[in-house]
């Protein structure tokens, strides 16, 4: 989970530099979807939230799968 939320943290870092190459990339449909164009810390609030309810999910998942994997 702290990986996760390190590596949204380094995306919306990376919006932060600049060189030609970057923004004309970012200029094209796949670089403003896979890069962005904006810093926004809303963004991070959304990384933030997704990501806790992700693991909140895979935890409940794996409590279920446990349970069910003990003898009655």
């Amino acid at each position: 989970m702290i990986a996760a939320f390190f590596g949204a943290g380094l995306i919306e870092a990376s919006r932060l530099v600049h060189t030609p190459a970057l923004d004309a990339f970012r200029a094209t449909l796949p670089g403003q979807l896979l890069l962005g164009t904006l810093v926004s810390p809303w963004n991070l609030c959304a990384y933030a939230v997704g990501i806790a309810v992700t693991a909140a999910l895979a935890v409940s998942f794996h409590r279920d799968r446990r349970r069910a994997a003990l003898p009655a």
